[in-house]
């Protein structure tokens, strides 16, 4: 159990460095000495926990993403329902708290290690899914629309990261999301 918690505060220092470094220098310039010297770690240490820098940002990555991924998924449950509302406010909440991490992920543009890339994916995907299985039928291509759902999502969410959480800008993306998902289909 101590040594769960050890590797967890390891992690999580090592991560912070990261993100700190990326905060100041483009990926490319980033070496595993700047990380371990600013996370005051050794190489073995890193080493013993990522395979390479890579390793660590598609790990970083992959955490934020799976965030979205698991509420992008109760968002498309509750489509049709009130509750959308909440959960683009739970989402705003979450970037809020992570804001300086998330608005630097967003500049970072590495195969496999590209957080709006991997949200892309998952909000397209999603919703594509859920147009699909729900016949929702318009004039234009579900992949449009899915492309065009995915295009509303970041506007909102740079929004929130520069501007913080705007209950109105809530309410005003929910009406949207609702006459996306209600009202356009046929």
């Amino acid at each position: 159990m101590a040594e769960d918690v050890r590797i967890f505060k390891t992690k999580r220092t090592i991560e912070a460095a990261f993100i700190k470094l990326l905060q100041k220098k483009d990926f490319d310039s980033i070496t595993i000495k700047n990380i371990c010297e600013t996370s005051l770690t050794s190489r073995s240490t890193f080493y013993s926990h990522y395979v390479d820098k890579y390793d660590l940002l598609e790990g970083i990555v992959r955490y934020y993403a799976g965030i979205v991924g698991k509420k992008a998924e109760m968002r498309f449950l509750q489509a049709e329902s009130s509750g959308v509302g909440k959960i683009i406010g739970d989402v705003s909440q979450i970037f809020s708290h992570h804001k300086e991490e998330i608005k630097t992920l967003l500049k970072v543009h590495v195969p496999r290690g590209d957080l709006r890339e991997e949200i892309e994916k998952i909000l397209f995907s999603q919703c594509r899914l859920y147009l699909q299985e729900h016949k929702k039928i318009t004039d234009v291509s579900l992949d449009l629309l899915a492309n065009l759902y995915v295009a509303n999502v970041f506007v909102i969410m740079t929004w929130t990261l520069e501007k913080g959480i705007d209950e109105k800008a809530i309410r005003f993306a929910d009406k949207m999301q609702h006459y996306f998902f209600v009202e356009l289909s046929l």
